[in-house]
């Protein structure tokens, strides 16, 4: 879907907040919307703009009344008429996590502070499911079936290799300490392919592990730095009641609070070894797991949108068959066939005799049961 095709097909949608929208329907809307509001906004408020940056550089210039009372008018109808596309864009907005086959009220997660635009972002972008979901058909068309799903009509050609049959692929509980010993046993596993609960558990055990130790190691240096600050802040106090100089305090001197806990901040720094190759080791496998090379995990080192591109991959689910790189982590195996579960199929009378023979023998049965 094109850029017009997706601004037509939501402006035409302001209030349909069922059904589903793809990726492409999403973006290219978005990046519609942005471009085309943010030109009008900044036409209207160019003047201000400059009035500003001529006060802020100490030449402050008059406004002229007819042209604040233009510019007021036409912000207003900007206003009314913007009400419009913004409830295309809400509306847009809730259809996508309905492709992913999430609620719409995820929409409202990036109301939670610093993370929750994070989050948000990360469930717009992840791709669609294939087949019919809680919410409806795919969009675009479409039979409403995933490649290989059970009753997906013969006339429909699957484009991606079939998944596995969902019951082969039984859930594997990894719980955080099974996870956590794993990872820290195999920290130059660079191949194979790691679940999401593995990368998952694994990293919330070590980071959280890591800020509680900095925390118990540097709490003298912060008690250290709270003294110095009250200090100075009863000086500050006192000078000001005194009406003479605020006479500096020196800062104190750390290495005392620091090699108060030496022992410690050597055993943290010689663990950071292990756990840090252990997080890179199933950081690249995770991404083996939605079948990216391991090679993505440096695109981290990109300024401000690397974690965001990072951060997707890791969050998209495993593919449920086997990949270039291994086969799915939670596939059981069938279990061996004994000779007790075998049927019992009562041998054919028949099946010993050849030729002529055969048809003799038949004809023969066929005539006793005749008379």
């Amino acid at each position: 879907m094109g850029p017009i095709d997706a601004t037509l097909r939501c402006l035409a949608r302001p209030f349909s907040w069922s059904g589903r929208a793809a990726p492409s329907e999403y973006w290219w809307f978005t990046l519609v919307y942005w471009i085309f509001g943010s030109a009008v906004w900044l036409g209207l408020l160019w003047p201000f703009l400059e009035l500003a940056w001529l006060e802020a550089q100490g030449m402050p210039q008059r406004i002229d009344p007819v042209l604040m009372r233009d510019r007021l008018i036409m912000l207003g109808w900007a206003t009314v008429l913007g009400t419009w596309p913004m409830l295309n864009a809400l509306a847009v907005a809730v259809r996508r996590p309905h492709d992913t086959d999430r609620s719409g009220w995820w929409y409202w997660i990036q109301l939670v502070p610093f993370v929750g635009w994070l989050i948000l972002l990360v469930l717009l972008i992840l791709p669609g499911d294939p087949g019919r979901n809680a919410n409806g058909k795919p969009p675009g068309g479409g039979s409403g079936y995933a490649p290989g799903e059970v009753g997906r009509p013969a006339d429909v050609r699957a484009q991606d290799p079939p998944p596995l049959d969902p019951s082969l692929r039984a859930p594997v509980e990894m719980g955080p300490l099974r996870v956590t010993l794993s990872c820290l046993a195999a920290p130059f596993t660079w191949s194979g392919r790691a679940g999401p609960g593995e990368y998952w558990w694994f990293t919330l055990v070590s980071v959280s592990a890591s800020i509680l130790a900095l925390t118990y190691l540097a709490w003298p240096v912060f008690a250290e730095i709270d003294a110095w600050e009250a200090a100075m802040q009863a000086e500050q106090d006192r000078a000001y009641k005194e009406i003479r100089a605020v006479q500096p305090i020196p800062f104190p001197d750390l290495r005392p609070a620091f090699e108060q806990n030496l022992i410690g901040w050597i055993a943290f720094l010689l663990l950071c070894v292990p756990v840090g190759l252990s997080s890179c080791a199933v950081t690249v496998r995770r991404l083996h797991d939605t079948d990216h090379s391991g090679w993505w995990y440096w695109i981290a080192l990109v300024p401000v949108v690397g974690v965001i591109f990072l951060i997707v991959p890791l969050a998209a689910p495993g593919q449920m068959h086997r990949n270039r790189f291994g086969p799915g982590r939670s596939v059981r195996r069938e279990a061996s066939i004994r000779g007790s579960d075998l049927p019992v199929v009562p041998r054919d009378p028949l099946s010993e005799l050849r030729g002529a023979d055969a048809l003799r023998a038949l004809r023969q049965s066929r005539m006793e049961g005749g008379s």
